[in-house]
C-alpha cells in the first residue's frame, strides 16, 4: 500500500522521461477479462506520446515500457487485482501498485510523476489495528490494503484463566453465554452465577487479564503508527478503556464477540470506524481554514497557493474531490510541492470545499 513516504519519493523525482499510468480494475466478473486489454492500450498511448515528444524520448520510454510488457499476459496478476492500478516507470523507477480507490485511465510522459490522483490516501488513517479480545485469550492485527496480519502479542497472561493463579475458576463460578443467538450478536457477555465473593474474584482477574494485554499491546505498537479498534462484547470494552494506557483507542468499537465474524467482516466493521476519523480530520481542518478567514492567513487563488507551497508557508492544503484524475496543472503542482515541504494534505467533498476554485490553503504564517 502506498504510503505520503512512497508518494513524496515519487514527487521528488526530476528525470526525463518519467510514465505515469493510472487504470481501474476489477476484482472479480467478466470485467477482468478486459483489464489487462485497458492496460495494453494504455501502454500504447505512453508510446504515442513519448513519439511526438521525438525520436529520443521514443526510444527511451520504449525501453521503460518493456520492462511491463509481460503483464499484459499474466494472468494471475490480472485476477487479484483491487480497484485501481497505477504505473511509475523512471530512471531507477519501476512501480506496479493495486490501490483501493477507483481511477479513471491516465497516462502522462513528462519530466515528472503526476501523483495527484493518489492524493485521497494521504487521509486515510492506514494501518490501523484490532485488538480481539475476549476471556480466552486476545490478538493484535495490523490490517494494511485488505489484508489482516496478526502482530506479536507477549502478554503475561494468555486469558482469564491464567489471571487466577491457584484458584480454579470453573469451580468457583459457573456461566452460560448469553440466552440466545441475537444477544450474542448483540455483544452480550457471558452470565455468571456464583456468590459475591466469586464474582469478586472473577472481575479482579478480568482487570487483572486485560491489564496485562493492554501492556502488551502498548509494547507491540511502540514502534508503529495507526489508530486501534476494539473488537469484544460491551463489558469487556468499558473495563478495558476504564484500564488502558494506549492512546490510540478508537472511540467506538466492534461489538459482538469476535471469534464469531469473520475475517473480512472484522476488517470492514472496524475500516468503517476508521473512516469516520478521517472524515472529523477533514471537518476539523476545513473548520479551521474558516477560523482563520480575514487573518492573512488563508488564500484560495490557485497561483498564490502554487507560489506559498513552493515557499514552504502551507501548513494545510485543501483540494476539492476531482472527477477522476481531472486535477488542474496548478492544483497538481500545488499538491506535488505541499508533498515536498511537509503539508497536510485534505481532499474535500464538494460540499465543504470553502474555496469556489476548489483549492485552499491555511498557511504556516502571514504573508
Amino acid at each position: 500500500m502506498l504510503t505520503r513516504a512512497d508518494l513524496t519519493k515519487l514527487a521528488e523525482k526530476e528525470s526525463r522521461p518519467a510514465v505515469t499510468l493510472y487504470m481501474p480494475t476489477h476484482r472479480r466478473g467478466r470485467e477482468t477479462r478486459q483489464d489487462p486489454i485497458r492496460f495494453g492500450n494504455l501502454l500504447k498511448q505512453a508510446d504515442s506520446q513519448a513519439a511526438e515528444q521525438g525520436a529520443e524520448e521514443a526510444e527511451s520510454v520504449r525501453e521503460l515500457l518493456a520492462a511491463v510488457q509481460g503483464l499484459e499476459e499474466d494472468q494471475d496478476f490480472w485476477a487479484h487485482q483491487s480497484d485501481g492500478l497505477c504505473l511509475f516507470l523512471g530512471e531507477g523507477v519501476e512501480r506496479v501498485e493495486r490501490v483501493p480507490i477507483s481511477l479513471e485511465e491516465h497516462v502522462v510522459v513528462g519530466e515528472r510523476f503526476d501523483v495527484a490522483p493518489l492524493l485521497p490516501i494521504l487521509s486515510w488513517r492506514r494501518p490501523f489495528f484490532i485488538l480481539k479480545i475476549d476471556q480466552h485469550g486476545a490478538a493484535l492485527l495490523k490490517a494494511d490494503g485488505e489484508a489482516l496480519v496478526e502482530q506479536p502479542l507477549d502478554s503475561e497472561y494468555d486469558s482469564i484463566a491464567a489471571a487466577a493463579p491457584g484458584r480454579n475458576r470453573e469451580g468457583a463460578l459457573q456461566f452460560h453465554s448469553a440466552s440466545s443467538p441475537r444477544a450474542q450478536r448483540r455483544g452480550e457477555g457471558p452470565i455468571y452465577h456464583g456468590n459475591a465473593a466469586d464474582k469478586d474474584a472473577h472481575a479482579a482477574d478480568m482487570r487483572r487479564y486485560l491489564a496485562a494485554v493492554d501492556a502488551a499491546v502498548t509494547d507491540s505498537l511502540r514502534d508503529q503508527e495507526g489508530p486501534l479498534v476494539l473488537a469484544c462484547v460491551e463489558e469487556t470494552n468499558s473495563l478495558y478503556r476504564e484500564l488502558s494506557e494506549c492512546d490510540r483507542l478508537v472511540d467506538d468499537y466492534v461489538e459482538g464477540a469476535p471469534d464469531g465474524k469473520s475475517e473480512d467482516e472484522l476488517r470492514l466493521n472496524a475500516l468503517a470506524l476508521v473512516k469516520g476519523l478521517e472524515r472529523r480530520d477533514t471537518q476539523q481542518a476545513v473548520q479551521r481554514y474558516g477560523d482563520a478567514t480575514g487573518q492573512g492567513l488563508t488564500l484560495d487563488t490557485p497561483e498564490r497557493i502554487v507560489e506559498a507551497a513552493k515557499a514552504g508557508q502551507v501548513d494545510t492544503l485543501l483540494l476539492s474531490e476531482a472527477d477522476g484524475t481531472s486535477y488542474s496543472g496548478q492544483q497538481s503542482d500545488a499538491a506535488r510541492a505541499a508533498l515536498l515541504t511537509g503539508s497536510d494534505i485534505f481532499v474535500v467533498d464538494e460540499d465543504l470545499m470553502p474555496s469556489p476554485s476548489g483549492i485552499a490553503a491555511l498557511l504556516r504564517y502571514q504573508v
